[in-house]
């Protein structure tokens, strides 16, 4: 930052800085909070250290870190462990596999889940993704990515089958979510409807018009993040000020209460609006 080796010390002599580590000082006081240690202990580390393990897991707002050591990842071999500090050393670290959390450098939350794969144990990475599902942060999509740049990884299987087990349909795509409830309507004799088409400007997963029903078949793939689960409540608003009634259906439901989701549609379907009372609706 500029200053000559004297001045720093004229700034500890008079207790303007304390120090941390080498080169990574408190200004002013050492009553530090443990977030301000955590960023103290990824600037010793050097550049392009990030917070990682339990450290970035309590930053996500997923669990406590109740150690006594920062974890830190570093993208290098050979470095020296610091006190206090526990570091973790890779051969790469993608930039998508990182990011800032109240202003201190953390992997991205889908790489903490695949760090904590290999050093929880199982309850406590599944008990980690619900509170990421809770709190509407969980991307399946973002996991599936750093898996793919991250070959290898011996948390992979451990943490794919942690995602299947809390939430079978996740691993399922879009499509054969789409082929299973048009194979569902077939069985349940359920009338065909149409399938992605646009209803005020919306894309729908299924359609049936004349009845003004739509199907939302909520793949969490494409619904489990904050952004995505927003739009998928103001869509459903708009639809419905049009004039649409609409029902979510997820994968779990589909195939584990078939007789409910069938009895929900045709009910849906036997009492469609009056064409006035619809018209009354709409501006």
């Amino acid at each position: 930052m500029g200053f000559s080796h004297e001045a720093i010390k004229r700034r500890i002599r008079v207790g303007e800085f304390h120090p941390l580590y080498r080169g990574v000082y408190a200004v002013g006081h050492t009553a530090m909070t443990r977030r301000g240690l955590l960023m103290a202990a990824v600037y010793a580390c050097g550049e392009g250290a990030v917070a990682s393990h339990w450290d970035a897991a309590e930053l996500w707002g997923l669990s406590r870190n109740g150690g006594k050591t920062f974890h830190v990842t570093v993208v290098a071999k050979g470095r020296k462990s610091r006190k206090g500090i526990t570091l973790h050393q890779v051969r790469r670290l993608d930039r998508a596999d990182w990011t800032e959390v109240d202003n201190v450098r953390v992997t991205s939350l889908a790489r903490t889940f695949l760090d904590q794969a290999e050093v929880v144990n199982r309850r406590q990475l599944e008990r980690q993704l619900e509170t990421a599902e809770r709190q509407q942060i969980f991307d399946l999509r973002a996991i599936k990515d750093t898996c793919r740049r991250n070959p290898g990884r011996h948390g992979i299987p451990i943490l794919i089958a942690a995602v299947n087990e809390l939430m079978p349909e996740a691993l399922h795509s879009r499509e054969e979510l789409e082929r299973l409830f048009l194979d569902f309507c077939r069985e349940h004799n359920i009338p065909m409807p149409a399938v992605n088409v646009v209803v005020e400007g919306y894309s729908v997963d299924a359609l049936w018009r004349a009845q003004r029903v739509v199907v939302e078949l909520d793949s969490r793939e494409f619904h489990l993040n904050r952004k995505a689960f927003e739009e998928d409540r103001r869509r459903d608003g708009a639809l419905q000020i049009a004039g649409y009634r609409v029902l979510r259906i997820t994968w779990r439901r589909l195939t584990q209460e078939p007789a409910g989701v069938a009895s929900d549609i045709l009910t849906l379907l036997a009492h469609a609006p009056a064409a006035s009372s619809v018209s009354s609706q709409l501006p």
